[in-house]
């Protein structure tokens, strides 16, 4: 039986001691689940391309934001200046059997 040993990696903290800092690159690297770590111009690379994807959503919420605005302008609203549900007991008055049964629920519920 012949025994691998991994490689083992860990991280020197040159400032700020925070794990959550790390790039994924450099977790994926740590972790072995990449071959070579990450170059200079990789992670130039990357930061540029999560800066544009920063860039993009941040103009598409602001398109999305203008849409609902716009939208809000055109729709009227009406306000009765009533809170709350349907009036139930007008709607049921138009069953009179059914009204009936409402009363003798109501009592087994008591």
């Amino acid at each position: 039986m012949v025994s691998v040993m991994k490689e083992k990696r860990w991280v020197v903290f040159k400032g700020e001691k925070e794990p959550t800092s790390i790039p994924v690159e450099w977790i994926c690297w740590l972790n072995g689940q990449r071959k070579s770590a990450p170059t200079a111009e990789e992670m130039m690379e990357l930061e540029a391309r999560r800066e544009q994807v920063r860039l993009n959503v941040a103009l598409l919420k602001k398109e999305e934001e203008e849409k609902r605005a716009k939208a809000g302008a055109t729709r009227k609203t009406i306000s009765t200046g009533q809170v709350g549900g349907p009036d139930l007991k007008s709607f049921i008055q138009q069953f009179p059997a059914a009204s009936e049964g409402i009363v003798i629920f109501t009592k087994l519920l008591h």
